[in-house]
């Protein structure tokens, strides 16, 4: 086991959002605990939940926390993004970490996201940090036990840039740590964005800062595939469509920014990337459904080597399409064929 460390300064201040979910708090809270670095600050914030409980909960871990916390109540409910920047607003530390409820770290994560951003330097353009991260696949089931499926990778990352935010967000809060100071030049939580006001943040952080990437699993992304309460659901699958009409309002105001020109051409980058990934997906369904057919395989089978395949030349794609749309569109087929038919020979191996 690794042993704990101390640290003179480099303090985090840990953001946690909550509301009627102790279930997941308690893990949250235990993953906190849990940290090889222990020069950081727990601010939980109980979004219009039940304090009583909530203290409840706390009292089992108050010699563990040795003061290194702060429980605030919202007596109604004001929302997540309200919620986090409340929190954000109170730190007073040199890091920022967002560990909400329902997710969980690695025992290194902040040793080593830290130490990132220490080795960089305060005035690096390295300002923030993005570990690997693991979704967990789980279910609640009846006596509201955690139930733990499967893991796979989520989102597989070579660095984090402003194309791929374009079209999705790459990675999830409880992945990222950052430097506090960058909020005096991108400001706070756009929380009229709700749902993927973390996708507008990161854009703006990547308008002015680079963040860098750890290769290792540090982070887990935990998502339910079914809970007897509404209230265990992830906020983003519970809201699908709404997750779709906001990303779409935030993708039209970057556009709309015709008096910043900074923030035009990110708009219009941010259009590109999402028309470019829809035309990807529908590539890939289509191919897999062609080489399916050919091969006589089963589908697990040939989703597995397509994907292997295609990811290999996503990014031949993506310059083939934004390059040279028109003069090179006869040349992206006859590279998808060939794709085809190094698939389906591979299948009748």
């Amino acid at each position: 086991m690794t042993a704990k460390t101390e640290h003179s300064d480099g303090i985090v201040t840990i953001i946690t959002r909550t509301r009627k979910r102790n279930i997941f708090l308690r893990r949250a809270i235990e993953s906190v605990l849990s940290q090889t670095y222990e020069a950081w600050h727990h601010i939980i914030i109980n979004d219009g939940g039940d304090p009583i409980a909530v203290e409840a909960l706390m009292q089992d871990y108050l010699v563990d926390y040795d003061k290194r916390f702060e429980l605030i109540h919202f007596e109604d409910a004001r929302g997540m993004q309200f919620a986090l920047n409340t929190g954000l607003q109170r730190a007073k530390t040199e890091f920022l970490a967002v560990h909400d409820d329902d997710d969980s770290w690695a025992p290194e994560f902040l040793e080593k996201t830290v130490g990132f951003l220490q080795e960089q330097g305060r005035t690096s353009k390295y300002q923030g940090v993005v570990a690997q991260t693991v979704k967990i696949i789980e279910d609640i089931d009846e006596g509201d036990r955690i139930v733990e499926n499967k893991r796979l990778p989520h989102i597989p990352l070579d660095e984090i840039n402003l194309f791929r935010i374009g079209y999705e967000n790459p990675f999830p809060p409880i992945a990222f740590l950052y430097r506090k100071k960058i909020h005096d030049t991108v400001g706070y939580i756009e929380e009229k964005y709700d749902l993927v006001a973390d996708m507008d943040f990161n854009i703006r952080f990547l308008c002015h800062f680079e963040i860098g990437l750890l290769h290792e699993p540090l982070a887990f992304y935990h998502v339910r595939e079914s809970a007897h309460d509404p209230a265990f659901f992830n906020s983003v699958t519970a809201a699908t469509t709404k997750h779709r009409q906001l990303f779409n309002e935030l993708i039209n105001n970057y556009l709309r920014h015709s008096d910043d020109e900074t923030l035009r051409h990110v708009g219009q980058s941010l259009n590109h990337a999402r028309y470019l990934v829809d035309i990807h997906w529908r590539v890939v369904e289509i191919f897999k459904l062609m080489t399916l057919e050919a091969s006589g395989s089963s589908a697990s089978e040939v989703e597995a080597v397509c994907d292997k395949i295609l990811s290999r030349q996503f990014t031949l794609m993506k310059k083939q399409l934004t390059d040279h749309f028109d003069s090179k569109f006869e040349e992206f087929e006859r590279n998808l064929n060939t794709q085809f038919q190094a698939v389906v020979e591979q299948m009748k191996k």
